[in-house]
């Protein structure tokens, strides 16, 4: 468990930068960007899911009184777009095919109406099993099959790996469970949309850009190119993100690109609000398809996994390969113990709007699926699912994924007891279809559990920070970080505050802003690790440098001096003692600047965050709706830098996972090339706080400090939403005794497995 050592602001919460200018309403989100002589963007959009776009004839356009500037497809041929360099196709229909910017978003809708456009259309792939027809187009010219480095210098369709022998394993297996299983995609419903306002300055050379993203730097590399300049002559801002649980992640949107040409061909600013409609066009979760079979012995030790997962990958490359890669190595090898594992995966394009990470790098997906197959074997072993998995989990030091680093996450065992207890588990659970409630619904209880990154390894990003002290002993921090509105710069303060040795208030905060250091991006809940780690390296830099500057000042060495409420102090005599403005305003001085760097590699340890979901229900047999009657959740964060903003993030995702198995569902018609038939908040159901809050129990959170991260403390965002919708199918499979090969139990489909429709 967490160690006793005492921190001053370390588990404490405190005000966040941010609280005042939410609650006052003068917190500036991108859609809030007004600049002077701004311009709007609207955009033609193809109707078609695959084509070719030939011609855009834009005079009717330009001649319209307003309109300053229209651009198309051919300027950006060979320009870069989610991993993919642009050519003259339009590969999803929706996809942007030309911009235009007028004085209002009226003129620029009219002048879209103006454009004429000429199409070559080809035959579109819109699922899986059209785009893996020998016979059908190729949507890239390298095929339909995502290509992977295969680890031997040569691009592969095929991710697999394997350790033992899975087939063997299996054999020796005294029990074995498999299922088939296909999961849907789910929209974000971000509050703020993808919204970007962008201002190229001629005189400076230099683009000005506010944008509701997680990436930043990968923005900036991305608008370097397309505007044909260095990366120091883009500055990014965005303080203030509503909302992007991985939907803005690595997604330079087209309308970006095209935005930043119309502003640096009509010299003004110019900005761009979608509609929700196209907000839906954006980015989301596609379907996958998994085959699981877990093979183990009488005793309940899983002693065999093997995984073929195969996924949606859309239109383009985007990050399939990191989807692919959290549906396989983030699970199979991760999530129990095995001396046995093999996992197999492939990636395929569609003429589908672009795939986007959301709240579980495609463990998500993986997991739902994974966590069926553990039920059912647990049910053949007469074991309690709760016995069985903690019989199971890994612990400090097991080597897990393909990279076979050593998980640092310690908790887990005990987090899983913590959670029965608290859910009463052990009173509730009953044999498959064993309790009815009086109004004639059946009962059930289901177990889930997720576990994802809390970092990003080496290879991909880094964490940098630098905190400056001030003469007056004021300090600066900047964390090039995107709060995402979890609180992550209110967390950062408090690292620095502790390991500087001066309280929160006394530091501000940089942040939102590529003036800053370059830092990871936002997602894999890897901030807390990477840059909360550079943070503190940045504080303990600045502070062991005003330890040298105060030797003379206290006559002592530096090691025998410490800083508490910025006074810097004697330890054998805190009674001497000299304020830290007064060692940093010397003659010569004036300044001191901590720099933190932080990386890790996967072998040499690999942080995960952990969740862990219990949920009850009553299933009608007439109607067949599911009534979540209660769920809780349950996390091992490692030590907790502030505990009310993870009680915040386990608490706010929950309507994410009950959403996803119970209501949310995008329908497409497969005779409209692929046309979103629910890209609005009115068809598209999300459950509120009215339909969760009193279904909701309080989280269960336990502290094992992770020794990987600063104080202890690691990232759990993300795999928030990630075990809750596994327990509901779980749970409707204890009450009713039915197994789903889909992840969507609308009350149709759970009549339609009821044999009643």
């Amino acid at each position: 468990m967490s160690m006793e050592k005492k921190y001053t602001v370390i588990g404490k919460n405190v005000e966040r930068p941010d609280a005042r200018a939410k609650v006052t309403g003068e917190a500036v989100f991108t859609v809030d960007v007004q600049l002077p002589h701004m311009l709007h963007a609207k955009f033609l959009r193809s109707p078609h899911a695959y084509a070719k776009v030939v011609s855009v004839k834009a005079e009717k356009a330009l001649a319209l009184e307003g309109v300053y500037g229209v651009v198309w497809q051919k300027d950006l041929i060979g320009m870069p777009l989610l991993a993919d360099i642009q050519d003259d196709r339009v590969r999803y229909q929706g996809e942007a095919v030309a911009g235009v910017a007028a004085e209002t978003e009226e003129i620029a809708n009219q002048a879209v109406r103006l454009l004429e456009a000429e199409y070559e259309v080809y035959q579109s792939a819109l699922d899986m099993d059209a785009a893996a027809r020998e016979d059908a187009e190729k949507i890239w010219p390298q095929g339909n099959y995502c290509l992977f480095p295969d680890g031997a210098g040569r691009m592969s369709p095929d991710m697999a790996w394997e350790k033992g022998d899975a087939e063997k394993g299996m054999e020796e297996a005294d029990v074995t469970a498999e299922l088939w299983a296909e999961t849907h995609s789910q929209y974000h419903v971000c509050l703020e949309p993808h919204t970007c306002v962008m201002h190229w300055r001629e005189g400076m050379r230099e683009l000005d850009c506010w944008i509701s993203t997680q990436t930043m730097y990968d923005d900036r590399n991305v608008l370097a190119q397309i505007m044909q300049t260095s990366q120091d002559k883009v500055h990014i801002v965005c303080p203030f993100v509503g909302g992007g649980f991985g939907g803005k992640v690595h997604n330079v949107c087209k309308e970006y690109e095209f935005v930043a040409l119309l502003t640096k061909k009509t010299r003004r600013p110019v900005r761009y609000v979608p509609s929700r409609a196209e907000e839906t066009l954006c980015a989301m979760r596609h379907p996958a398809r998994f085959y699981y079979k877990i093979g183990a012995k009488k005793d309940g030790t899983i002693h065999s996994v093997y995984l073929r997962a195969q996924r949606d990958g859309g239109s383009y490359t985007s990050s399939q390969w990191g989807f692919l890669l959290g549906s396989t190595d983030f699970v199979a090898p991760c999530y129990v113990k095995s001396p046995n594992c093999r996992y197999e995966g492939r990636s395929l394009f569609t003429n589908t709007p672009p795939c986007s990470a959301f709240r579980g790098f495609g463990y998500f997906e993986s997991g739902t699926v994974f966590c069926q197959v553990m039920d059912m074997l647990a049910e053949k072993l007469h074991m309690d699912p709760v016995d069985f998995w903690l019989k199971n989990v890994p612990e400090r030091g097991d080597l897990i994924g393909m990279a076979q680093g050593p998980i640092t996450t310690g908790g887990i065992k005990d987090t899983i007891r913590a959670c029965a207890e608290n859910f009463r588990w052990k009173e509730k659970h009953h044999p498959v279809g064993g309790k009815v409630l009086e109004d004639g619904r059946l009962h059930g209880i289901g177990m889930g559990y997720a576990m994802g990154r809390a970092y990003l390894p080496n290879f991909t990003t880094a964490g940098n920070a630098l905190l400056q002290i001030s003469a007056d002993g004021r300090c600066r921090l900047l964390a090039g970080v995107t709060d995402l509105g979890q609180g992550q710069a209110a967390g950062l303060v408090q690292i620095a505050a502790e390991g500087l040795g001066v309280r929160p208030e006394d530091i501000a905060v940089t942040w939102g802003d590529t003036i800053a250091p370059h830092a990871s991006y936002q997602s894999a809940s890897a901030t807390t690790m990477l840059t909360g780690n550079a943070v503190r390296l940045a504080a303990e830099d600045a502070k062991q440098q005003v330890l040298n500057l105060a030797s003379g000042m206290l006559g002592a060495r530096p090691a025998f001096m410490d800083i508490k409420d910025g006074m810097v102090y004697l330890k054998n005599n805190p009674q001497k003692q000299v304020p830290l403005r007064a060692v940093v305003d010397q003659p010569g001085i004036k300044s001191v600047v901590g720099r933190g760097n932080f990386s890790i590699h996967e072998q040499e340890g690999t942080p995960r965050s952990l969740v862990i979901c219990m949920a009850e229900v009553a299933v009608d047999t007439e109607t067949g709706k599911i009534e979540v009657l209660k769920i809780l959740q349950g996390t091992d964060c490692g030590k907790i830098v502030s505990r009310s903003r993870v009680e915040g993030q386990m608490d706010a995702v929950l309507s994410g996972g009950l959403g996803y198995v119970l209501t949310e569902k995008m329908a497409r018609d497969p005779f409209m090339e692929g046309r979103i038939l629910n890209p609005n908040l009115s068809d598209y159901k999300v459950p509120t706080a009215i339909d969760v809050d009193h279904v909701m129990e309080p989280s269960v959170i336990c502290e094992d400090d992770d020794p990987a991260g600063p104080y202890g403390a690691r990232g759990m965002g993300e795999a928030t939403l990630s075990a809750s919708a596994p327990a509901i199918i779980n749970a409707v499979y204890n009450a009713a005794g039915i197994r789903f090969s889909t992840t969507s139990l609308t009350p149709e489909e759970v009549l339609q497995a009821l044999g009643k429709l």
